[in-house]
């Protein structure tokens, strides 16, 4: 049986867990994005914005569906 994934949801808005939602965003997965400590969650679009730059991205065209 075959299964499309459209949607991952990751735990923790640190650096790896954004890293991870950046790449998965860029190859067109819906992201959800699960952090108990909302001071990572407010700093988590920056650290997105910085993953795009250094790829060489327009980060803006990336989109992150949801923190939550």
């Amino acid at each position: 049986m075959k299964y499309r994934v459209d949607t991952v949801g990751i735990v923790g808005g640190g650096r790896m867990g954004c890293g991870i939602a950046y790449l998965l965003a860029r190859a067109g997965f819906k992201v959800i994005v699960f952090d108990p400590q909302q001071d990572s969650l407010d700093s988590f679009k920056n650290r997105f914005q910085q993953v795009g730059q250094l790829l060489g991205d327009d980060p803006e065209q990336i989109c992150v569906a949801s923190l939550t």
